[in-house]
């Protein structure tokens, strides 16, 4: 049996009543618009590169790039980091995404790396996936002129998913 209920502040949960699954599931604050920066399917760099990311703000996909900024006027608040890695062929697949940020101007390989996530399979077997997930709330709060970027290495391999999830507000 499941309790559904809604909070004051926007979000909902969903408690199982044994005690043996517990979900939360996020919604953004009013007046708060969902932003994701989304690389879908790379294929990841024996050297470390830039991700190419799609924002996606209120759901809709914007322009990709390496490096994006903060929409006029608002903040940014980044929320946590999400990687998939799956095996396409039968050989162990991992990477490891850096979030670089750069308070004053475009972020590249040399712009500090400020959160780290990574996952790895251990078996060369085709379509065996891993996941891993870095919390950043409440460390990044970027301001107008701040840009991000995501940085990579792995072996030359696809089929790794990258997700930085956040929202903008006004200011």
């Amino acid at each position: 049996m499941a309790i559904i209920r809604s909070g004051t502040d926007g979000s909902t949960e969903a408690d199982v009543i044994d005690g043996h699954l517990q979900v939360s599931v996020e919604h953004t604050p009013p007046g708060f618009v969902p932003v994701q920066f989304r690389a879908e399917g790379f294929t990841a760099s024996t050297t470390e590169a830039l991700l190419t990311l799609t924002p996606m703000r209120d759901y809709a996909a914007g322009a990709p790039g390496t490096s994006h900024g903060v929409t006029a006027g608002k903040r940014l608040k980044l929320l946590r980091m999400s990687l998939v890695v799956r095996n396409v062929g039968a050989a162990g697949q991992g990477a490891v995404c850096s979030l670089r940020i750069n308070p004053a101007g475009a972020a590249v390989i040399g712009s500090p790396a400020t959160a780290v996530v990574a996952a790895g399979t251990s078996l060369a077997i085709a379509n065996i996936a891993a996941f891993g997930e870095t919390n950043v709330e409440g460390e990044y709060d970027l301001n107008g002129s701040a840009q991000l970027a995501v940085s990579q290495i792995g072996p030359a391999l696809a089929g790794n998913t990258l997700i930085l999830h956040g929202y903008e507000y006004i200011v």
